[in-house]
């Protein structure tokens, strides 16, 4: 992930503060690092306990979970959810199961690229846009533009806010 899309996400955080947050597809955790400046806990889940090893690295998670992100739970006391660079790796059909999981959450942060080129695939099984994301409860919307663009298009940043 690029310092811009990190700058980005810490600028719509800006004066919030979460009780309990869970990022999903934690991967390495480099985005970890502003998502605690605006949670009081933050769990990191990931299915892949070498990439769990790196986050726990970077010291900024309260907890890491290994877990498969479809059979995940999500606590009771969570109040915001973010995923990063996750959701386009999964088939559309499983992607659309994961989101429907969270229409009752009041906070969800996400991004996806806007679109990608068979070249550079990457092991994405889906590509979401904003009507997609607007199907889920979606109702914020940014395009953020970095050096992985040509590969990638822009990064769509979308956030769920219910109490917008």
């Amino acid at each position: 992930m690029y310092k811009i899309l990190e700058d980005t996400i810490e600028y719509l955080l800006t004066s919030r503060t979460f009780r309990y947050s869970v990022e999903l597809g934690v991967g390495t955790g480099k985005i970890g690092a502003v998502l605690k400046r605006h949670t009081n806990y933050l769990v990191g889940v990931d299915q892949d306990k070498l990439r769990l090893q790196m986050a726990a690295e970077q010291s900024f998670y309260d907890e890491l979970i290994i877990s498969d992100l479809g059979t995940f739970n999500i606590p009771s006391q969570c109040d915001s959810i973010f995923l990063f660079d996750v959701i386009e790796h999964l088939p559309l059909d499983e992607g659309a199961i994961l989101l429907r999981k969270f229409l009752n959450m009041n906070f969800i942060m996400l991004s996806t690229p806007s679109e990608f080129f068979y070249f550079a695939h990457n092991n994405h099984e889906s590509l979401w846009n904003l009507d997609s994301l607007s199907m889920f409860g979606f109702n914020k919307f940014w395009l953020v533009e970095e050096p992985t663009s040509f590969l990638y298009g822009k990064k769509i940043l979308a956030i769920k806010n219910s109490s917008d």
